[in-house]
Formats: C-alpha cells, structure tokens, sequence
C-alpha cells in the first residue's frame, strides 16, 4: 500500500516559507504531498494555505491539536478527564476550535491526546519528553504507579467526554494518540478501554513512533504492542525518532522499529499518511538523509 508523505507543522512552521502558495512549493520540492497543519513556534495560517493549493499535488492530511513544543499538562485537551468542569469545558471548547479548522481545510480527522489523569500528592515532572529531567525506568514507574491508582475514574470521565464529542460532531473522526506525559491516558491500556467502551464510536488511532519507543525505553511497552492492538483503528503515523531524550529526531537516529512500522501499512481505500514532525532546530538539509532512511522501509 503506498503511503501520503506530509510533515508536520511545528517543525513547517519554523523552516518553511510563510507566503501560502511558496509554501506548497517549497514541500513538494523536498518530497512531501502533504501537511499535519498543529500549533508551533510561529503561527500558520492554515485556511490560507488550504486556499492557496489550487490543483497542486500536495493536501492536508488531518488537524493535530497538541503541538511538540507544549506539555499536555498545559494544553486545553489535557483536561478532558478532569472532575472539574471548567476543566472539561476548556478541553471541549479547544476541541471545537480544531474541527472549526478541519472543517475549513477539508478534512474530517482530528488527532488528539485523551487527556490527563490528576494524581494527589505534590506534583512533579512526568513528561517523558523532558530531556532535563534524567529519566530512569524506577523514576518512571513510580509516576506511573501513582496514574495507575486513581486511573479508572479518569478513565470514566475520559469516555462521556468523548461520547459527548463524537455525537456533537458526527462528521469528524476523533483519533486518539500516545501521550509522552506519564499521567497521560494515551497508553496501550487505557486506549485499549476507551475503544472498547466507544466500539459503536468512530474513533480512530493516530501512532506516535518516537513515543511509543520512549515508553518501551522506560516502561518495557513494545513498540509492536501498539499497532498489534489497534491496527484495525489506524489511520496515520507519525515517524520521527526518540533519541538521548528527544521525541522529534531525525529517523534513524535513536530506538524506533522502522522495519515494524514498514510492515503496518494496511490495505486500505486510501494512501495512510506517513508525518515527519521534527524538532523546531534540525535544519532542511537534513530532509534528503531522513526521506532516503524512510524509503528503505516504503514510509
């Protein structure tokens, strides 16, 4: 099955050119069809660029609310879960704002994280993608024993939630991505428990790579686990690597299975989209390296 090569839009945001139509250009002139149009260092104009595409070959591929430089701890989508209702309420409204975007692109898919799971005690750094914290397998698993105690009514209000959105929205696919903060609902366990609460739901399953690698890094989660479980939910991927820390390096370069993911592209109607989301400070003469990495595994 062939794949839609788009990057993504935190990294675009930074490097590419700002006027809408020189953009497309420049995209496809480094071998992309397509953008995941997210919050990033420097704001896009998405609904220009979706005007600007005329006949070009090149689309968007779906909406992402979380951006790779904000914690989830500090987006609106992380209190979806919350037993606060103002917290809900600002998730939801966060959640609106990106159909209002997806429907003004075109596209029907918005990726998300399913929020966050509030723990008592004092707080304290739980976002894997913090290389400053000096992560260790001990450190993480106490996190995760503390998320894991209080799980299940997080996990609860985490699916009227959802139910709640699907039903107001009933022409977008919600689909729910792993989470790099340790008391994020976005592991095999709790997705698992979502998609079966919501099986009459059409949720998808959007598959962070990097992420999936640093909590087999840390927590002994197979990278595998993952897209074994909700392979019949897959509708993306993301494809940058985890490296000493970082969630967004060039692939290659660290622990994700690029030879695993290769052989996950299911048969399907439509090409699955394949996105380069890379850290704001890789540079464009990187591409040529990254996308000839990719091509060995038809990504």
């Amino acid at each position: 099955m062939s794949v839609l090569r788009a990057v993504g839009g935190g990294w675009l945001s930074v490097h590419a050119p700002s006027q809408p139509k020189a953009m497309w250009l420049w995209l496809l002139e480094r071998g992309f069809r397509g953008v995941l149009p997210s919050p990033g260092p420097r704001s896009v104009d998405w609904r220009a660029l979706a005007a600007a595409r005329d006949s070009l070959p090149a689309s968007i591929v779906a909406v992402s609310v979380g951006g790779t430089t904000t914690p989830l701890r500090d987006r609106p989508e992380g209190g979806l879960a919350s037993a606060n209702e103002s917290d809900r309420n600002l998730a939801f409204a966060g959640l609106r704002n990106a159909v209002d975007l997806a429907v003004a692109v075109g596209v029907t898919q918005v990726i998300f994280e399913p929020g966050l799971v509030r723990v008592p005690g004092e707080p304290g750094p739980t976002d894997l993608a913090d290389s400053t914290v000096g992560w260790t397998r001990e450190k993480a698993a106490a996190w995760v024993a503390r998320r894991n105690a209080v799980r299940d009514r997080s996990l609860d209000t985490a699916c009227r939630f959802l139910h709640k959105l699907c039903k107001s929205f009933p022409d977008m696919q919600f689909c729910l991505v792993g989470g790099a903060d340790l008391l994020a609902l976005g592991d095999p366990a709790a997705l698992a428990a979502i998609f079966a609460d919501l099986r009459g739901l059409r949720l998808g399953y959007w598959h962070d790579a990097p992420v999936a690698a640093r909590r087999e890094e840390l927590l002994g989660v197979a990278q595998g686990e993952w897209l074994h479980a909700f392979a019949d939910r897959l509708v993306g991927m993301t494809v940058s690597d985890s490296c000493e820390g970082s969630l967004y390096a060039l692939p290659g370069s660290g622990r994700v299975d690029y030879p695993l993911l290769g052989s996950y592209k299911l048969r399907r109607a439509r090409a699955l989209p394949v996105v380069l989301e890379l850290d704001a400070g890789i540079e464009p003469t990187e591409l040529p390296g990254a996308l000839a990495f990719l091509d060995k595994f038809g990504l």
